[in-house]
């Protein structure tokens, strides 16, 4: 299946063990949009990623190759300022977020790509280019997947699917699937628990769930499959250390899930 994501891209640095003298560090490309785009790809679907990185940034280049190594088609905007960074210690503390250029206004020739076919989009775009990407969408046929992360930028966009986590969904009105985390995932009536299991490394697993959400919508999957198997995927992921590699690693694994 095709599909457009326009969502975040990060360079994520992970600290685990203890502070201040930390024992291992790992640094790799990150981002909801981005961690939701190689999870597509790696799911079989063919994948294009709108984002934003810096004009001159040591990690633009490294981003771009890691895509095309993933199976992503890119196309990023080199943007005035620095490619957004995102900074943990063990996967569960965020020591700091910034978000550099994925704000940074959308330029026309780039909406231009984007076509009457499934979009996947990720509120670390910012307020003002969701607003431009909902007058795009207005009117498509085809679906439309949000993140609303973070909620104080979302805005709606009918008859989108909204996947939510848990404290996003207090503070948003008309949310798909509530994502619940160790405990599972809600979606109306129905209920999907998982093992319940504290799993050490649950950096990815949101963006893993969404990757498959949509996976199974597009592939014609009901409604419980389609929760069952995203709640599969979150705790597989949330059992294997990093945020983009992570998924790709676990998507990419026949028969896992």
């Amino acid at each position: 299946m095709k599909i457009t994501v326009v969502g975040g891209v990060f360079w994520d640095t992970i600290f685990y063990g203890s502070s201040p003298h930390f024992k291992a560090v790992i640094e790799m490309p990150g981002g909801t949009g981005l961690n939701v785009a190689v999870g597509l790809a790696a799911l079989g679907n063919e994948v294009k990623l709108i984002g934003c990185v810096g004009v001159q940034d040591f990690y633009a280049n490294k981003i771009e190759t890691f895509l095309r190594r993933s199976g992503v088609e890119a196309f990023l905007i080199r943007a005035n300022g620095l490619t957004g960074r995102f900074i943990s210690a063990n996967e569960k503390n965020v020591l700091a977020v910034f978000r550099g250029v994925n704000t940074a206004p959308f330029v026309f020739d780039v909406l231009d790509l984007i076509d009457d076919e499934p979009i996947f989009v990720s509120c670390e775009i910012g307020k003002d280019n969701l607003d431009v990407l909902r007058n795009r969408v207005e009117g498509f046929r085809s679906p439309i997947f949000v993140d609303p992360l973070p909620p104080s930028d979302y805005i709606p966009i009918n008859g989108a699917y909204v996947m939510a986590s848990e404290s996003e969904a207090t503070l948003i009105d008309n949310v798909t699937v509530v994502k619940l985390g160790a405990k599972g995932a809600v979606w109306n009536e129905l209920f999907v628990a998982s093992t319940g299991e504290e799993n050490p490394f649950p950096l990815g697993a949101g963006d893993a769930f969404d990757a498959v959400f949509i996976d199974s919508i597009l592939k014609g999957y009901d409604r419980l499959s389609a929760l069952k198997r995203s709640v599969t995927a979150g705790e597989l992921v949330s059992k294997t250390s990093g945020s983009s590699i992570a998924v790709i690693k676990i998507l990419g694994s026949e028969g896992e899930y």
